[in-house]
Order: structure tokens, then sequence, then C-alpha cells
């Protein structure tokens, strides 16, 4: 799926990054290695979130607590259709009120969208969180290529 942005970068090279424009400045020649990269990209997700379950398992979740972080991690991977906040509460290892704290900072920095109130509402990332995870996930993969 492309970007929604993408066409204004093709015009204009660069995106203005004001709080409303859901993505960041991002040069033209990232966006072409994202879209051709992005298998790559969901299994560098999954890589990371599997290294953080063996970390928990060896060191204990609570001593390397991210939850915000791994809860963008389990949006990126998920189908699109976004999780529940219950769901990522589970797969995160923390309560549905910490998950619900952390949900609620990452809509303000505008990377998730929780639709309803309830603990099965629907989070999604917004086009601003996808074109952030995919610039990071991009360049651990670039410096992963690189060290080889």
């Amino acid at each position: 799926m492309r970007d929604p942005g993408h066409e204004r970068f093709k015009r204009g090279g660069q995106l203005p990054a004001s709080p409303d424009d859901p993505s960041p400045n991002l040069p033209e020649q990232l966006f072409s290695r994202i879209e051709s990269d992005r298998r790559a990209l969901k299994h560098e997700a999954r890589r990371i979130l599997t290294l953080r379950q063996r970390r928990a398992k060896h060191f204990g979740a609570a001593t390397f607590g991210e939850p915000g972080w791994e809860m963008l991690l389990l949006l990126y991977v998920s189908t699109g259709s976004g999780l529940g906040v219950d769901q990522l509460a589970m797969l995160s290892g923390v309560s549905e009120g910490i998950a619900r704290r952390w949900l609620s900072h990452l809509a303000s920095e505008k990377l998730v969208q929780v639709s309803g109130l309830s603990s099965s509402a629907t989070v999604i990332l917004t086009p601003r969180g996808r074109a952030g995870l995919d610039a990071f996930l991009s360049d651990a993969l670039a410096g992963d290529r690189q060290r080889r």
C-alpha cells in the first residue's frame, strides 16, 4: 500500500513537518526503498519482537519494559485491520490500564488511532506512525546489510 504522502514527495521532494501532516520529512529515495522492501520491513519488525521475547525470557519482562514500542511493532506486523486494546495489552505483557495510558500518549503523538472506548476498541497505526516505523526498520536493515 502506498503512503498517502508519496505523491507529494514525487512532486515536491519533501513534506512539511507539521503535526497535522501524517508523514515526517523523508527523501523520495527512502520511500522507494520502503515500497520495494515492505516484506523485509515486516520481517525485521517480527525479528525485533522475537528478540524482545527472548530477552524477557532470560531477564524478565519487567527489566526492560517498553510497552509503547512493543505496541507499535505489534501493530506494524498485524494485518492492517488493527488490534484491540485488550489484545495489545496481553501481547505486550501489560495491564489494560497501562496499555491505555501508552495508547493515549501514542495517539497524542499521532502515531496510532484508537476507535472506541471499550477494551475491544480497535487500534491502528496512523500514516505518520507507519512512516516512522518504515524509516526506522529500513535504517535497521541497511545497518545490518552494511555489517555483513
